[in-house]
């Protein structure tokens, strides 16, 4: 539990060690060491590798942590500051190099795995009840998954939930951390902040670039999805994340396809004064070293009326990879201006204010105001450049964490969120009114020479059959010079403003419903810039100056370092209108059915360039070669998505029955005219323009469960049984036409997913605790399908094709052990973590670089081991852990 004084949802006393469900902690790729009292566990997701990028094993980590909590009451600020106590590191506690896992193989990704160790000290302020001694029994959790408060045991949908005991326990902080203990989900991601949330399977790429998602997150009442690119909210003061496995289209509408990620804050407490200070220093076994600092204080304005919480923190999590003395491929340059060693450091910096008002008995009104920024020094892959001095004959000798990196590489994001609900707890039911906006800030540089150079051997390849296809001899377009040093940017701001009014009757009685209403409104500006070194007087850029005066009427430019500009701005409008009926036919059977009717207009502006300016930017189609300019048109369309679920209980246990669809919107593509993705235009023939636009597509959902509580509710086993059937697929795909280089996303038939997940928990006795959680997930191609037929590049996609990214088995066993007798005034305990994550593919049948039908590459299984020893007192907790011993 590791209860920490001053929460008013943790301030009740708590029997001896049934220590909060340690669900499985699962497999994501970036864990690094942390030393200190809120610090995390080193949770690992699926996570994915792209055809022509492999991401970093992490070498194997050691954590070394000690965490204290000190209480006092009542509070003081002055007490407060007095009660700091400084960091104590023991940098040389653990060391060694870790083992690479993962053969370099050029794209078998299951991340390197880093061994680090450092010191916490966490002190709090609050009035606490002493622990009474009582027989130890599993945690119930209160979860909204339907809308209401319902204990977890009681909700008739596979969840998985996380209180702020447990969160804190785990050191739980980004996706990274908790992704792998959730047995239907998979992560995949190239840093915090640019990932892809997965449920259940649905996964037809690795990272997105479509415009919807297979699985929302939410913060707080907000949606906050984006494909390929979610936030990454910090788990600082979080009161509970939810998982809720499976199709939730009725009550989460919009990308709530196959699940839903839900991050729930702690609000104010106007009932008591608290606070806490968490402090943690931490060093990576061949890495650097860093800090984590958070901190939080409850203050009554007006007792038992009106609280303000305030929340702030600051991390500096260290690198662990190196960039490293390179030649470019073709030996025309070198990197060593930017020879550094552990590049892929990051800093998180934020802070939540949030003002709770309780305006009578009945209304509470809410103000949450949140804030968070992200920086990463430099990306940790490096695959790619490897198999590009491999293809040229040059062989650097590059180490398990090393890189080549010639140009910036970095990532900052930056975002807040203002949020205002009002509840009414009614005689006749439940009213709640909320309205947020997010505001969101993202870019990002990014080293482009490996990707060029593979433009450059392309290019070169297909200008040497000189066939006369217009879709082949594009002239030196992509002729950099030989040996192009290149520099990527992409920044985007989206802005989103939901509101959501709804009323839930009483849940009492033969019958309850829910009826509510929902809008959003989200705008999308992004800007992309490919800049090539020197690249006047290259046939690149003779050929687009020819190209923008000859189709174009434009005149030449001088000079430029810009190969290509383009502009991405998207408005998104959506309503919706749900609701639930619930019938309780007798004591223990009911039946719910439900539905959402959702209308949904998204509007899209592209414009692509080159040539712009010296180094890029915005298109100028006046005075700039455009190729791509102006609307893209209106993507409409309406529809409705069911539910029922027939559900039966008794004693401490439920059966239950769901029919549920989940659906994700339409859209656009943006591309060039003369791909196949393109907007229809007169300028070239067919396939150009065939594939510009791509349907919804749905998800229908048969699953049965049983959750049960037994032994006096010391034993736990939950299990839930899934079949889905998934139509009309959104699937990321490389225009067939060789010199393009452009993705789209094209709808494939069906697929099939099967699956059975489950938890399980026992309490053997007061001192031992065993948890476990393990998913089985089976995704393939149910209908054969032929890509682009009809062209040269037409690709057969058989039956039977396996689904990328989520691997077939993940399980993970929790094990703690609390001892009899007290140390120091403490009650001392043991807990070993172990996690699996099997095998899984990266890439649908190669489609993603269709030209070359990149090979799709097998990501073995692979093991995690922690342990952790902790001592829990009434007002203190300390903490020493070592992650990653596998």
């Amino acid at each position: 539990m590791n209860t920490r004084p001053g929460d008013s949802s943790r301030s009740k006393a708590m029997p001896r060690r049934p220590r909060s469900q340690p669900r499985p902690c699962q497999s994501m790729s970036a864990v690094f060491q942390s030393i200190g009292c809120r610090t995390r566990c080193l949770a690992r997701s699926t996570k994915y590798t792209p055809p022509w990028l492999s991401p970093w094993r992490l070498p194997r980590t050691t954590d070394v942590a000690i965490k204290m909590v000190n209480g006092l009451a009542p509070w003081s600020p002055l007490l407060l500051k007095a009660q700091s106590t400084s960091v104590i590191t023991a940098w040389h506690l653990v060391k060694g190099r870790g083992e690479s896992i993962m053969a370099q193989n050029g794209g078998n990704s299951a991340g390197n795995r880093k061994r680090s160790l450092g010191v916490a000290v966490s002190t709090a302020v609050a009035s606490l009840p002493a622990a009474q001694a009582q027989e130890a029994t599993l945690e119930e959790i209160v979860v909204t998954a339907t809308k209401r408060e319902v204990s977890q045991q009681d909700t008739a949908i596979a969840v998985t939930a996380f209180s702020d005991s447990e969160i804190t326990l785990q050191r739980f902080k980004t996706f990274n951390d908790y992704a792998g203990q959730i047995p239907g989900l998979a992560l995949s991601e190239r840093q915090p902040g640019a990932n892809s949330v997965i449920m259940r399977g649905c996964a037809a790429q690795g990272l997105s670039f479509s415009d919807s998602a297979t699985t929302s997150v939410y913060l707080d009442e907000q949606p906050i999805t984006a494909a390929g690119y979610n936030p990454d909210p910090r788990l600082v003061d979080v009161a509970r994340v939810e998982a809720l496995s499976g199709p939730q289209g009725t009550l989460f509408g919009d990308a709530a396809q196959c699940g839903t990620l839900r991050i729930i804050t702690n609000k104010p407490d106007p009932n008591q004064y608290s606070g806490w200070v968490d402090l943690t220093a931490s060093t990576i076994a061949d890495g650097g070293s860093g800090y984590d600092v958070s901190a939080m204080v409850n203050v009554p304005l007006v007792p038992n009326k009106v609280a303000l919480r305030l929340v702030g923190f600051q991390a500096d999590e260290a690198g662990w990879v190196d960039n490293v003395l390179a030649p470019t491929p073709g030996l025309t340059a070198n990197n060593a201006h930017r020879v550094e060693d552990d590049v892929n450091s990051s800093v998180w910096s934020g802070g939540r204010a949030a003002l709770r008002v309780d305006a009578s008995e009945e209304w509470t009104v809410d103000l949450v105001g949140i804030y968070q920024k992200y920086e990463l020094d430099g990306f940790g892959d490096a695959t790619l450049n490897q198999q590009l001095f491999e293809d040229t004959s040059v062989f650097p000798d590059f180490g398990k964490r090393e890189q080549a990196r010639y140009t910036r590489d970095d990532w900052e994001d930056e975002w807040y969120q203002v949020a205002l609900t009002l509840e009414g707890d009614l005689s006749f039911g439940n009213v709640v009114l909320t309205t947020a906006y997010f505001d969101r800030d993202s870019a990002y540089f990014a080293d482009a020479t490996a990707y060029l150079q593979v433009y450059q051997q392309r290019g070169d390849y297909f200008r040497s059959f000189n066939t006369g296809d217009p879709y082949y001899d594009t002239g030196g377009i992509y002729d950099f010079g030989g040996d192009p040093v290149a520099n990527d940017y992409d920044g985007r701001e989206t802005t989103n403003w939901s509101v959501e009014a709804r009323y839930a009757t009483p849940a009492e009685g033969r019958w309850s419903a829910i009826v509510g209403g929902f809008y959003n409104r989200r705008e999308v500006e992004e800007l992309f810039i490919s800049n090539v070194h020197n690249f006047t007087g290259t046939p690149g850029f003779a050929y687009i100056n020819y190209a923008g005066y000859y189709f174009n009427g434009i005149d030449p430019k001088a000079q430029s370092n810009n190969w290509f500009s383009g502009t991405y701005d998207s408005e998104l409008d959506q309503w919706a209108v749900f609701g639930e009926v619930s019938i309780n036919f007798t004591e223990n059977f009911s039946i719910t059915a439900g539905g959402r009717y959702y209308s949904i207009e998204n509007d899209y502006i592209v414009r692509n360039g080159a040539l712009v300016g010296l180094n890029g930017g915005a298109p100028n189609c006046e005075v700039d070669y455009c190729y791509a300019p102006g609307d893209l048109g209106v993507s409409d369309e309406d529809g409705f998505v069911p539910k029922v679920n027939l559900t039966y209980t008794w004693e401490d246990k439920l059966v239950y029955a769901t029919y549920s669809e989940g659906f994700r919107r339409g859209g656009a593509n943006s591309a060039r005219p003369q791909s196949v993705f393109g907007p229809a235009t007169d300028l070239f023939e067919a396939p150009a323009g065939t594939l510009n636009t791509y349907d919804s597509d749905t998800v229908t959902n048969w699953e049965v469960g049983v959750k049960s509580d037994w032994l006096d509710n010391r034993l736990r086993l939950n299990i839930a049984a899934y079949h889905m059937i998934w139509d009309d697929i959104q699937v990321q795909a490389e225009d067939p036409q060789p010199t393009l280089f452009t993705l789209g996303i094209v709808n494939f038939p069906q697929a099939e997913i099967n699956g059975v997940e489950a938890w399980f928990s026992w309490l053997p006795d007061d001192n031992w605790s065993i948890e476990a959680t393990i998913g089985y997930n089976d995704g393939s191609l149910s209908k054969a399908d032929i890509l682009f037929e009809g062209t040269d590049g037409a690709i057969s996609v058989p039956t039977g094709t396996t689904l990328p990214i989520v691997p077939d088995l993940k399980a993970h066993v929790n094990v703690t052990y609390s001892f009899p007798t007290m140390w120091m005034g403490a009650e001392p305990y043991i807990m070993g973590r172990f996690t699996h994550t099997g095998e899984s593919v990266n890439s649908l049948a190669g489609i993603e670089s269709s030209p070359f039908l990149s090979p799709v590459v097998k990501q073995d299984p692979w093991q995690i081991i922690d342990l952790q020893f902790g001592l829990e007192a009434e007002r203190w907790a300390a903490t020493l852990f070592v992650d990653n011993l596998t």
